[in-house]
């Protein structure tokens, strides 16, 4: 195989191209650097992503439709990426409260009181399984169904997580619609639609 370098041996049409942008915004998508793609990719509704403030924020995430839904579902993640990927995936048919760890869940939990709780198993500060423990001992969150989501595998920390009241065990890497069908199961099991 022989390839020519240098920039004689392009064909002008091609180098002229990548040169000449009549305006920014109508570059080829293939001629953007990846930070203008990102930056267009966000723009768009369906693939908008919060900040990390606003992603560990405790309210509703505010991106998209932030009109009240009738069922409330709280997500503990520290990842990032994966906490706004679930996110983004029940916003359009749920409230989404957020935390980036179990002592920021507990404290959504007790004060919005989801119909549904999904959490991480491993995270900074308080891991999920001391989080569901310590919402299974409350009254006031005792109720709430919790699905666990997880990179662990072994049997172990499935009982432990099942033991300590949790209602799914799911896990990583995770199918979306597995996701969504065991929180439908779940709301539907505690009579909220």
């Amino acid at each position: 195989v022989h390839l020519p370098l240098g920039p004689d041996r392009i064909a002008p049409e091609l180098r002229d191209r990548r040169q000449t942008v009549t305006q920014a915004t109508q570059k080829r998508v293939e001629d953007q650097d990846p930070r203008e793609w990102a930056q267009r990719l966000v723009r768009q509704k369906q693939y908008r992503f919060s900040d990390i403030g606003d992603a560990t924020d405790r309210r509703t995430v505010t991106r998209g439709d932030d009109a009240p839904k009738a069922t409330r579902v709280l997500v503990v993640e520290d990842n990032v990426d994966i906490l706004e990927h679930i996110n983004l995936q029940l916003r359009d048919q749920h409230s989404v409260y957020v935390a980036q760890n179990g002592r920021q869940g507990i404290e959504i939990a007790r004060r919005e009181r989801p119909d549904v709780i999904i959490s991480d198993f491993m995270m900074p500060e308080m891991d999920g399984l001391t989080m569901l423990r310590a919402l299974k001992a409350d009254p006031l969150t005792t109720d709430i169904p919790f699905i666990m989501l997880t990179s662990k595998q072994n049997i172990e920390d499935r009982l432990a997580a099942r033991d300590a009241g949790a209602d799914i065990y799911l896990s990583k890497p995770y199918s979306p619609r597995e996701l969504e069908a065991a929180v439908r199961r779940l709301l539907e099991k505690h009579g909220r639609h």
